[in-house]
């Protein structure tokens, strides 16, 4: 996440993750329900709106991927909180 420029440092401020895992496409539309209503419930204010439209039929063309991940690591600029 770039953060900006920081005044008077000649620097730039930032965060970032690195990670490595296996990557397992999901078959089953529940599944795929489950986890796009998990990433919808982190980013939107009304998430049960569009967790009701996740109907199987658009889900059935929806790709959706799962992270077994093995390994992370990260790091960011001191003056950055999250």
């Amino acid at each position: 996440m770039d953060y900006g420029y920081s005044e008077g440092e000649c620097t730039y401020l930032y965060a970032s993750v690195h990670f490595s895992g296996k990557v397992t496409m999901l078959e089953n539309l529940e599944e795929k329900r489950e986890a796009l209503a998990c990433m919808i419930r982190q980013i939107d204010k009304n998430p049960e709106i569009l967790i009701t439209d996740l109907r199987p039929e658009r889900l059935r063309n929806t790709v959706v991927g799962r992270i077994d991940v093995a390994y992370m690591s990260g790091k960011k600029s001191k003056e950055v909180t999250i």
